[in-house]
């Protein structure tokens, strides 16, 4: 014999607590490594996403700026189109449009086809007559036939740094001049935008063109430089998207590096912050994270030896009372006691041993009427012979006896008395015929389920003479197995019998044997007083042998029996049979 394992030594109890306490004081230690590198993780996920944010905010507040700036520009030169050839009637437009047009601080200049400044608005007369078809946005829009942005310039004759906005201007659907707009970088909101992401200590937020030069830094001396210099910050201005990412390059514990781009204009917001800044406020939480695990962990161990001690009693008991029903005892509720769970359990338990207990007396009270039922069937078989067939073989006999007297007395009477013993024995045939049918009708055997039914149809309309009994199949009619056959002849004769017996009133009787593809269906309708229907697993527990007989025959092939009812509004008897058309003889 194999030693025992040394758990199995312990108690039960003191077994279930080690073995659930172990796995746990485990998991907790594995938890607590896993929480430290998930809040690494998920604090720098935030940080990312946080800022990632933030300069999409910023950068579609600039986009918004601009976008208005188009928008005007647009209105300006769809307005212009009205007048183009009437140079004067242009720059009238342009003076009268002035006051609309003042966040353009460069001012606002018409170029015909050839490139010439021949409108401006106050600010940029000083440009009049100048050539622009050198310029790159002049030739980009010209290609595009689209609104341009240029890069940053330095605009003529001031000098300061400025943005020009490019709009075509159409006539017909074709292109017959340019409108430009001179945007001053310094006089717009974007300085209080980037100084806006410079919040946190050691941030820096700058703008930057479409060739990575800086338009706006906090930094003077940084406007107008570029970004060649650094490869991380000019990888990622070559991002389309919004994105951030920890650069640890520096080697000076990292930095968060963030880009927006501005739509349309290939332009960007980038910041940069200290990786340490950003973590120092998280920091302490390092700390606090494990300590209240271990707290955790101490509470859940008191806790857990509490619930186990609370659970197992309930379930002791169940036990034990488990193995008094399983030795033939008799059956004690177990005390509800316990978790929700465990309470369920024991309720459950409870009520599937009474409901196992209503099934046994069910099946006694089943052999019992069994046992009943076939009493009565002997009785009346014994009354029948009594009855019907024994007095008409006595009474076969008397005229047996008178024809043996009359034979040689009187011919002429004895042939009476010998028309009258045909009589008796044609009567005592069909008695006896009918009491075989009952037992086991043979017109089923020799001619199948649909001359059986049929039989029993023309027996109830004799039965019933005020009632209309129609009978019919539908599809081909096939011999079935014997068992098959059986039970639906059963179902039928317990149908035709319960008419007889509860709905003598019905005058409309209909019968219907319906042979499907894969199945059998037989209906049994009648228009008599009806009743109320009981579920079939009650049948039995309300004395209906018959139906619930019928029920369990049918259940062991799988087949199905509905009973439709109500008072008042007759009845109708459907049973459904499949059958594999492999198990089908030949067409009867």
């Amino acid at each position: 014999m194999r030693d025992k394992h040394w758990l199995y030594e312990i108690r039960f109890q003191n077994r279930v607590i080690l073995i659930t306490l172990l796995p746990v004081i485990a998991l907790t230690l594995v938890s607590i490594l896993i929480a430290i590198v998930a809040y690494q993780s998920l604090t720098r996920n935030l940080v990312l996403d946080r800022n990632t944010g933030l300069v999409k905010v910023a950068a579609n507040s600039v986009t918004q700026e601009f976008d208005n700036q188009l928008t005007l520009l647009q209105s300006t030169a769809d307005a212009l189109s009205q007048h183009l050839g009437d140079v004067p009637a242009q720059q009238a437009l342009l003076e009268n449009w002035e006051p609309l047009l003042r966040s353009f601080e460069g001012g606002i200049n018409f170029l015909d086809t050839d490139g010439y400044a021949v409108a401006a608005t106050s600010a940029a007369k000083s440009r009049l007559g100048l050539n622009y078809a050198f310029r790159s946005y002049y030739q980009q829009a010209w290609e595009q036939k689209a609104p341009v942005f240029s890069p940053f310039i330095s605009e003529v004759p001031s000098g300061s740094p400025a943005v020009v906005i490019a709009v075509p201007v159409f006539q017909d659907s074709q292109m017959q001049g340019l409108l430009i707009g001179v945007l001053f970088v310094e006089k717009h909101l974007w300085p209080e935008v980037i100084q806006d992401l410079q919040a946190n200590v050691g941030a820096q937020a700058f703008l930057i063109d479409s060739q990575g030069t800086i338009l706006y830094h906090p930094q003077k001396d940084l406007i107008g430089t570029k970004l060649k210099d650094d490869p991380v910050l000019r990888e990622m201005q070559s991002s389309s998207q919004a994105l951030s990412r920890l650069d640890n390059s520096d080697g000076d514990g990292g930095r968060v590096i963030s880009y927006a781009p501005i739509s349309a204009m290939g332009w960007g917001i980038m910041m940069t912050e200290p990786w340490s800044q950003l973590m120092q406020p998280a920091r302490p939480y390092l700390y606090i994270i494990p300590g209240l695990m271990l707290v955790g962990l101490l509470f859940s161990v008191v806790l857990l030896l509490w619930m186990l001690q609370r659970n197992i009693s309930p379930l002791s008991r169940l036990l034990k009372e488990t193995q008094n029903v399983a030795e033939g005892g008799e059956f004690h509720d177990v005390p509800i006691a316990g978790p929700p769970e465990i309470t369920l359990l024991l309720t459950t338990f409870n009520r599937m041993m009474s409901i196992q207990k209503e099934q046994r007396e069910s099946l006694r009270k089943y052999a019992m009427k069994i046992l009943e039922t076939q009493e009565e069937e002997r009785k009346r078989i014994s009354r029948e012979l009594h009855d019907e067939t024994v007095q008409d073989l006595v009474g076969l006999s008397q005229r047996l006896e008178l024809c043996h007297t009359a034979i040689v007395k009187d011919p002429q009477a004895a042939r009476i008395r010998l028309r009258e013993l045909q009589t008796l024995i044609n009567r005592a045939i069909i008695d006896v015929r009918r009491m075989s049918n009952d037992l086991r009708p043979l017109i089923l055997e020799d001619l199948g389920l649909a001359a059986a039914a049929r039989m029993m149809c023309r027996a109830l309309e004799q039965d019933l003479p005020t009632a209309e009994v129609d009978f019919e199949v539908i599809g081909p009619s096939y011999r079935l197995p014997s068992e098959l056959e059986l039970v639906t002849f059963r179902v039928i004769q317990e149908g035709l019998n319960n008419i007889r017996k509860h709905a003598r009133s019905a005058t409309h009787i209909e019968v219907t044997i319906e042979f499907k593809e894969d199945d059998l269906e037989a209906r049994i309708i009648d228009n008599g007083p009806g009743f109320e229907v009981v579920k079939p697993a009650n049948l039995m527990q309300q004395g209906h042998l018959g139906l619930a007989g019928m029920a369990e025959r049918i259940s062991l092939f799988d087949g199905s029996l509905e009973i439709i009812s109500t008072p008042g509004a007759g009845c109708c008897v459907k049973l459904l049979l499949p059958y594999s058309p492999a198990n089908q003889a030949v067409p009867n």
